[in-house]
């Protein structure tokens, strides 16, 4: 990977200590962003198109809260389940061979009131880890916790939502999402009942501020940053193709799994391997 970095003026490489974690990696990733926005995306999971970024900071601008998407969801199934997916208009491709199908998924609307009683059942999970979200909320709530071997992510969203933040929904697949893969997710689920224990009791003293859609500072510093002029060499990539973002997802997937954020105005994209984190950006128009 550190030959490609020539080719790239815009990317930065940092080094952790090893195999820390999504959560480690996400935390890394978000203290060396300059921008005012961050997405997440993991290594087994993509953006749908290439103008998905933009669509989420235009929402942002809107609502100023945080941006989820629906999504398709990748997974191994069998065949009469097809059949029943295909006739719901919800199936998008099956592999006849492999029976690997991709099929519309619809993420449930923020809820403030369901969300701020988690993690009693029935659970809620409302968005992936692939949403757009203000970095000074991410440094408010102390970031990812770290220590947490699996579902780290949910319980971000739950001291966001905690913390008052709100989310917004746009109802379109932006992301594709695997269901195969992800060894914590695994973990997660062979360990639920500790975890859940673990995040209530972490959880308990910790206030809800209820549901405040704010963000007018936070709008004021993006369009600040916006106003900047971009790094130096950042002009000659000012349009961010699908064969450059690929590029670098494939040759950070060479080297093992791969968490990805980005932020927006000067985007950064964040690859994280057990030992690397790539930062890219470029200026938006």
């Amino acid at each position: 990977m550190p030959d490609m970095l020539p080719s790239y003026p815009y990317v930065r490489m940092v080094k952790t200590n090893g195999k820390l974690g999504a959560g480690a990696a996400r935390n890394l990733g978000a203290k060396h962003a300059r921008a005012p926005l961050l997405l997440f995306l993991d290594a087994d999971d993509n953006l749908l198109s290439n103008d998905a970024l933009r669509r989420m900071v235009d929402v942002w601008n809107t609502e100023g809260a945080i941006v989820y998407s629906d999504y398709v969801h990748k997974a191994y199934i069998n065949p009469d389940e097809a059949v029943q997916l295909n006739k719901a208009g919800r199936l998008i491709y099956r592999d006849e061979k492999s029976n690997l199908c991709m099929v519309k998924a619809h993420a449930e609307d923020y809820d403030c009131s369901r969300a701020v009683k988690q993690p009693e059942p029935p659970f809620y999970i409302w968005n992936l880890i692939t949403s757009l979200v203000p970095k000074v909320w991410h440094d408010e709530i102390g970031g990812f916790d770290e220590t947490m071997p699996s579902w780290e992510d949910w319980v971000y969203w739950l001291c966001m939502a905690r913390a008052g933040k709100c989310f917004v929904r746009i109802a379109e697949p932006l992301v594709a999402y695997r269901f195969y893969t992800g060894g914590r997710r695994d973990a997660g689920i062979q360990m639920h009942k500790d975890l859940i224990q673990y995040i209530i009791s972490k959880l308990k003293d910790v206030p809800s501020m209820g549901c405040k859609c704010g963000g007018k500072k936070l709008e004021r510093h993006f369009r600040q940053d916006r106003d900047r002029r971009p790094p130096e060499g950042a002009e000659r990539f000012r349009r961010w193709g699908v064969d450059v973002y690929n590029e670098l997802i494939h040759a950070a997937m060479l080297h093992g799994r791969v968490v990805c954020y980005t932020t927006l105005h000067r985007s950064f994209h964040a690859r994280h391997t057990t030992r690397h984190c790539w930062f890219a950006s470029r200026a938006v128009a």
